[in-house]
């Protein structure tokens, strides 16, 4: 019971404690030269040369201080973003490739289809003229020339229908 009491003023506590780090981190450094020695202090100078120090700002890089330059926020983001649109490209290919693909795969399954069906075809018309052609042999003589024409029709519709 106590312990949910004091949560807002704990919270309240906490970012009392962030604001203050943050204008911590923005407020100005004075660089204070005296007698020789250097100093630096977040007052300005009481006695000695007073050399003015820009306010440092948060993500930035401090000369003399090896940090990489991906420290910075805006740099960041413009390598989230490259890598975004990165990921996005390559999806983009992959989903044309995909569909390219499936395109040639159907393409040879319907060349296939019809290849089957031309062998069937063909093969139709070759026991039509097998067919024809031993009716005519058996044909009686008055049949037997009708038998014939039908035999060399189906012979030739075989020729041009199926090739070699």
């Amino acid at each position: 019971m106590t312990t949910i009491r004091f949560l807002p003023l704990l919270a309240v506590l906490l970012l009392a404690g962030t604001a203050s780090t943050a204008t911590l981190a923005a407020d100005p450094v004075y660089k204070c030269q005296f007698n020789g020695k250097t100093t630096y202090s977040d007052r300005p100078c009481g006695e000695g040369e007073q050399i003015a120090m820009p306010p440092l700002a948060i993500g930035v890089d401090i000369p003399g201080k090896n940090t990489p330059p991906t420290n910075d926020a805006r740099t960041l983001l413009k390598i989230e973003k490259l890598r975004i649109a990165q990921e996005k490209e390559a999806e983009r290919l992959r989903q044309a490739r995909l569909k390219r693909e499936y395109q040639e795969q159907q393409q040879a399954e319907r060349g296939e289809r019809l290849a089957a069906n031309r062998r069937k075809q063909c093969d139709k018309l070759k026991l039509r003229s097998k067919w024809a052609a031993e009716d005519a042999a058996r044909a009686p003589s008055p049949q037997r020339e009708a038998a014939l024409r039908k035999a060399r029709r189906q012979a030739e519709t075989l020729a041009v229908e199926c090739p070699a």
